[in-house]
């Protein structure tokens, strides 16, 4: 079959066939579209998860697995739309529900890249702005994430921070105004060769 270029995500790079496109489109569609009520549909999220976003959680896992015994914090540079960031609170919600020290810390631009530099590979999404968020993002994802650490054990205890900014400025600043920090993951989806 005929490679498309195109992943059904608009402008992503993809090595999927048209057909498969196609079904990546279907697949949306069910989800938009199912039967299911709100309560339900958020229980049986796995129903529409294609294998490489289930591989994904389990790698996280897999990287919680080995931080369990690690003091120190979680960080991820580049969070995107935050499901990284998400899954890591629950699993330290799942693997260490009383610990109160693990922080889950995501730093992101959220306004897609900047400053790009002659080292920076382009792209369909490596390019100015590419991946920006809708503005104001980083204040959803907050309580989103806030939401999921409060159904969780000792959710009266804040343990996660959203780092809006250029992680050259913004990464320095943090461990200045804490210098308690101990990094136990670092998390790293940084397109950008200066970052």
């Amino acid at each position: 079959m005929e490679k498309n270029k195109k992943n059904f995500k608009e402008g992503q790079e993809s090595k999927a066939t048209a057909f498969q496109v196609n079904l990546f489109r279907e697949l949306g569609e069910k989800f938009k579209n199912n039967p299911l009520p709100d309560d339900e549909l958020l229980v049986n999220l796995g129903m529409f998860q294609r294998s490489s976003q289930i591989a994904k959680i389990l790698f996280l896992n897999e990287l919680y697995e080995l931080i369990y015994n690690v003091p120190g914090s979680i960080m991820e540079f580049g969070c995107w739309g935050g499901q990284n960031l998400c899954v890591f609170e629950n699993l330290r919600a799942i693997y260490e529900p009383f610990n109160q020290n693990r922080k889950i810390i995501g730093f992101d631009t959220f306004t897609g890249y900047t400053k790009l530099s002659n080292n920076d590979t382009s792209g369909e999404t490596v390019k100015e702005s590419g991946h920006a968020l809708p503005f104001g993002y980083e204040n959803y994802l907050n309580e989103l994430i806030s939401c999921h650490e409060r159904i969780n054990v000792l959710g009266h205890i804040k343990k996660h921070s959203i780092v809006k900014g250029d992680v050259t400025e913004t990464l320095p600043k943090y461990l200045k105004d804490n210098p308690e920090t101990i990094i136990s993951l670092a998390y790293i989806d940084l397109a950008l060769y200066n970052p």
